[in-house]
């Protein structure tokens, strides 16, 4: 799991982990739920690493403890769809089975009427 860090389109930094990639393995992307850490997708890397490449970040949060002041529509569903668009686009696949975990569910089924090009299978757990 390697972690690594961009700046949104409107200057948040959003954290997000890659597996090593592994040429030909389908791409999963996991959406997890707003709060949780990238370190709590350990466990789920070390499972689906030996099929598929992985990518999972940190949403941009409500319940991120910041200094700077929040900006107005900062938490809109778009900028939600741009830091995924972003940290996907970082990845060398055009593809992306979509797990969308808990809240992250919401803003797979918004990603998949976003960007249904990208979106090979959906799965939503506990949405």
């Amino acid at each position: 799991m390697n972690e690594k860090s961009l700046m949104s389109h409107d200057g948040i930094e959003l954290r997000y982990a890659v597996s090593d990639i592994k040429e030909g393995k389908p791409w999963i992307a996991l959406i997890f739920p707003f709060g949780l850490k990238i370190e709590l997708a350990r466990n789920f890397f070390e499972f689906f690493n030996p099929h598929y490449n992985i990518v999972v970040w940190e949403t941009r949060s409500i319940l991120e403890g910041t200094n700077r002041s929040v900006q107005e529509n900062e938490f809109a569903i778009e900028n939600h769809l741009f830091d995924m668009h972003s940290v996907l686009s970082t990845c060398p696949s055009k593809k992306f089975i979509v797990v969308g975990y808990c809240s992250g569910a919401g803003l797979a089924l918004a990603a998949a009427n976003r960007y249904p090009n990208i979106i090979e299978l959906l799965v939503l757990v506990h949405g």
